[in-house]
């Protein structure tokens, strides 16, 4: 059987050479595996992507004739890609024509058209991770934003009263800019701190102010969220990773000031605040309107609480405004809860899978973090040679210095980026995995306020039609549904033996 070779890396400085190896000792092991240069697929391409926009896979897949068998190797399912829902349609496809064999030497796992259900549940665990350790990876993302904040900077735009200038320089690979104050608008800002605190003026009424003395526009809602920047007396908050930094900038107001401001604000919502128990209205801000989008708004009639699309102005279909009542509402996620259950079998199995799989990874990365520190050992035996030496240059010594201390913060840097969330990941894979394994009874258990912290947690998405709930998971649960409805994919029921048996799987 012809082999392909797949090595694929997510960025330009990432290299091939760790995946390539291991290839070719598999090679080398399995002489029936017809090995050629020209079946050697080494590119960079974003594994998160749709398999349909992905061109550089699908030229792989293009490749393959329609009468052959081609064997495709690679070092771990991650490497295939990560979107786990239209990778594996998209595979099966060729699998189940008998024109493809998977070859995974990492996990050691080979994927036929006639494989077990246990072999195809071991790759649907493993797909499923490795398209959350891909959402998981956006954590890196916030440790480099919370370092940039740290310096007391903001990376988003300016808010209103300043100004970003860029420099023409470049920081961390991104274009440099600085932030000034805007003169005109600084003076607007706190001209309506002062119309609201000091004069009791409504937000419609200083955006008249405003205008009659500056003769700018700013609309009612732009005012609202001004005295609700913290900007403005030194605080830098971005809410999409949590971070709360002061900011190293000029500031507008005290912030006693602020805090008037809030006071204020919170007054003014007439004694909104934390319902009780039996008033918290469940699906208030979390259930939509599936034909325009619009939030179901509760509405009381005859003592009971009814949702359904009042905002459709002719948008859509009449049936889409029908109401639905919040105890049958409550039916209708049950059945969906139930729906995404997870039996224990799978539980069972698929912690005692995850935690082999930390193992083999904790063992992996501490074999890597101790090549490199053999490395940097060996660096600095060859430093103090060179300062001791009395034989060579001084120009040679120094030239060879400044390679040296080049090559220990590349080491360095590979270090840094060895770092793994794995473990977390693992973590969390097994919590999800835990939850949906009694979902229906914790639902059913818990209070109001847990069934909308539940349904937050979940799901992304929950629309109503005006007959059917639709919902749409949040990662990883998604991945943990998938990995249940491929276990069960066909009629095929899973074994009871090991998921896991390293090489024996081959």
């Amino acid at each position: 059987m012809k082999a392909i070779l797949l090595l694929r890396v997510s960025t330009e400085d990432q290299d091939f050479e760790h995946q390539r190896a291991p290839l070719m000792d598999y090679l080398a092991k399995h002489p029936e595996l017809e090995y050629s240069d020209d079946r050697v697929f080494a590119f960079e391409e974003s594994g998160y992507k749709d398999v349909s926009r992905r061109k550089k896979f699908n030229k792989l897949l293009e490749s393959i004739p329609d009468n052959e068998q081609y064997a495709l190797i690679c070092h771990k399912v991650d490497r295939l890609g990560r979107d786990f829902l239209s990778l594996t349609q998209k595979i099966s496809e060729f699998i189940d024509s008998r024109r493809l064999e998977l070859h995974f030497v990492g996990e050691g796992l080979v994927l036929r058209h006639d494989t077990d259900a246990g072999r195809k549940f071991t790759f649907s665990l493993l797909c499923g991770l490795a398209q959350y350790y891909s959402d998981a990876i956006s954590d890196n993302v916030i440790r480099g934003l919370r370092s940039i904040f740290m310096k007391g900077r903001i990376i988003s735009k300016a808010p209103y009263g300043y100004k970003s200038i860029p420099t023409g320089k470049e920081v961390d690979g991104k274009l440099e800019k600085v932030v000034k104050v805007n003169d005109l608008e600084r003076e607007i800002v706190i001209k309506i701190f002062h119309l609201y605190i000091h004069e009791g003026l409504s937000l419609k009424a200083i955006s008249k102010e405003i205008y009659d003395e500056y003769n700018e526009i700013v609309k009612k809602d732009k005012i609202h969220r001004i005295l609700r920047n913290r900007f403005y007396y030194g605080i830098n908050t971005y809410k999409k990773y949590g971070l709360e930094i002061p900011h190293i900038y000029e500031t507008f107001i005290t912030k006693s000031t602020y805090l008037q401001a809030q006071k204020m604000l919170k007054a003014k919502n007439n004694g909104a605040g934390t319902r009780k128990s039996k008033d918290v209205r469940i699906f208030q801000k979390i259930l939509k309107c599936k034909y325009c989008s619009a939030t179901c708004s509760p509405e009381s009639k005859r003592g009971k609480l009814r949702y359904g699309c009042s905002f459709y102005k002719g948008r859509h279909d009449i049936k889409g405004t029908r109401s639905k009542n919040e105890d049958e509402l409550l039916k209708l996620i049950a059945k969906e809860l139930s729906s995404i259950k997870v039996p224990q079998e799978i539980l069972k199995k698929s912690n005692k899978f995850l935690e082999e799989i930390y193992k083999q990874e904790t063992k992996s990365h501490s074999n890597t973090l101790s090549n490199f520190d053999k490395k940097l050992e060996e660096i600095d035996d060859y430093r103090r040679k060179l300062l001791k030496s009395s034989n060579l240059t001084q120009e040679f010594i120094n030239e060879e210095l400044s390679n040296l201390l080049k090559e220990e913060q590349d080491i360095k840097d590979k270090i840094e980026s060895t770092n793994s969330r794995l473990p977390e990941v693992i973590k969390e894979f097994q919590d999800a995995i835990s939850l949906l394994s009694n979902i229906d009874l914790i639902f059913k258990s818990s209070k109001k306020e847990d069934k909308r912290l539940i349904l937050k947690n979940l799901f992304s998405n929950i629309f109503w039609d005006g007959e059917n709930l639709i919902t749409e998971l949040n990662s990883p649960y998604l991945q943990v549904k998938s990995l249940k409805d491929v276990s069960y994919g066909a009629g095929d029921a899973i074994r009871t033996r090991d998921l896991f048996v390293g090489n024996e799987m081959l």
